[in-house]
């Protein structure tokens, strides 16, 4: 792998790789505020492993923010979406990528699913009751709650 990617594992590329899948920026934003989260995660687990290294024994915090990247989905997701939009050089980037859009006559989505019929209403009946032998009714299920919770 290249030396510049960001993490030879959990983010195997580069700042320009990824700089190029975020939003612009608006306003007086910093231009790489997408990335800082990703560099500062990888410094802590940087600084976590170096630590290991020299023999010390970390804390819980420092074991906790050092190895935080590897439970991250944000991770997890920029990872698995780039390395399919780049796989094979982009030769089949098209269906991992494709989104289907409805097309909707109202921009309310709301005014599109009120067409839709709302669900009818359960046709369960109501308990059957069976009789036992004295003449005695219960429910088809069991025995009265009162009687089941002994009150």
């Amino acid at each position: 792998m290249s030396p510049d990617v960001l993490h030879q594992t959990y983010l195997p590329f580069t700042a320009d790789q990824l700089r190029q899948h975020f939003a612009p920026v608006a306003g007086l934003g910093e231009r790489d505020r997408h990335l800082q989260y990703y560099r500062a995660s990888i410094n802590k687990a940087k600084e976590y492993d170096e630590l290991i290294r020299g023999g010390d024994t970390p804390t819980r915090a420092q074991t906790r923010l050092g190895r935080q990247m590897e439970k991250d989905e944000r991770f997890w997701v920029v990872t698995a979406l780039m390395s399919l939009y780049h796989a094979d050089d982009g030769l089949g980037r098209g269906w991992p990528f494709a989104l289907w859009v409805p097309n909707i006559v109202s921009p309310y989505a709301t005014w599109e699913y009120s067409r839709i019929r709302p669900p009818s209403r359960s046709r369960r009946k109501t308990r059957t009751f069976g009789s036992i032998m004295g003449g005695c009714s219960r429910p088809a299920g069991g025995l009265w709650q009162s009687v089941r919770c002994g009150r």
